[in-house]
């Protein structure tokens, strides 16, 4: 016996045209939406898709902005901006996978969504805690394993004293940049005519270890010197700090806010009054 039904998710007057909403539907979250047009054909421009993004593997397309080609009709989603039809699922920008489509209609003033019987996602693995790699605060989160072809999904980290399971956008999507199509996967080394060429990294550290030895032969150790940032953990800059005092004897270290976060807090001062603010309270 099927299981598939239809499941009331909210009244049709709370859609409004353009924006989306998200709901539970046999266990899964469901984003709606009703495309902009006449009231009187409201029912017909309902639309359902998965609400997880399969780009960045997190639950926002209900927040995504909905727009059409002329031909298709699409949500973008909040993280990547990649496009999703919402008649097909397909993905718009780039060999991504599509999200699933549900059937929607209006029941008299109600929006309905039919439930199959394929239960509700698989639980996710055990997340693995590891730190945001973007600015100085060290907020932490978790980082599930990738299922098909999406990226590992970023998870809250609620035991966490800095951020308490609280992260901005950046931290957010920063397990999508794994998937970004550009991204390096592997060092590159400029060769006698000045072109990158691909190496191995033994190659390319073996070339980095040269030429700061020879830069140090001929002009001694203090012209070598290292930056750290605040994004490193305390463990990584303590061994950045011995790396350079011990290995390349040198006693130029500095923390790249010097050039980089201060002048953004010199231009927020002078044009707005205030420096940046955290996206949280500590």
């Amino acid at each position: 016996m099927s299981g598939r039904r239809w499941v009331r998710v909210c009244s049709l007057a709370e859609l409004e045209p353009g924006r989306g909403v998200a709901a539970m539907v046999g266990g899964r979250q469901v984003a709606l939406f009703r495309l902009p047009g006449p009231a009187t054909t409201a029912a017909a421009r309902l639309r359902a898709v998965d609400n997880l993004d399969p780009v960045t593997n997190t639950n926002v397309l209900a927040r995504g902005l909905v727009g059409s080609t002329g031909e298709v009709d699409y949500v973008a989603s909040p993280m990547l901006k990649h496009r999703f039809d919402l008649a097909s699922g397909r993905c718009l920008d780039g060999d991504h996978p599509p999200v699933r489509v549900w059937p929607v209609r209006a029941w008299g003033g109600t929006v309905e969504v039919l439930a199959g019987d394929e239960g509700p996602d698989p639980p996710p693995r055990r997340p693995v805690t590891t730190t945001c790699p973007f600015c100085a605060l060290q907020c932490t989160f978790g980082l599930t394993a990738p299922r098909g072809g999406s990226a590992p999904a970023v998870v809250a980290d609620a035991s966490s004293p800095v951020n308490r399971g609280r992260l901005c956008v950046k931290g957010w999507s920063a397990a999508g940049l794994l998937r970004v199509p550009d991204r390096l996967t592997t060092p590159l080394v400029r060769d006698a005519a000045g072109s990158l060429r691909t190496a191995s990294w033994d190659a390319a550290l073996d070339e980095l270890a040269g030429r700061i030895d020879a830069t140090r032969r001929a002009h001694g150790a203090d012209a070598v010197g290292v930056f750290g940032s605040g994004a490193l953990t305390n463990e990584a800059a303590y061994l950045l700090g011995k790396f350079a005092r011990l290995a390349l004897r040198t006693p130029h270290i500095d923390y790249n806010g010097r050039f980089c976060m201060a002048s953004a807090a010199a231009a927020a001062n002078r044009s707005l009054g205030l420096d940046r603010g955290l996206p949280f309270p500590l």
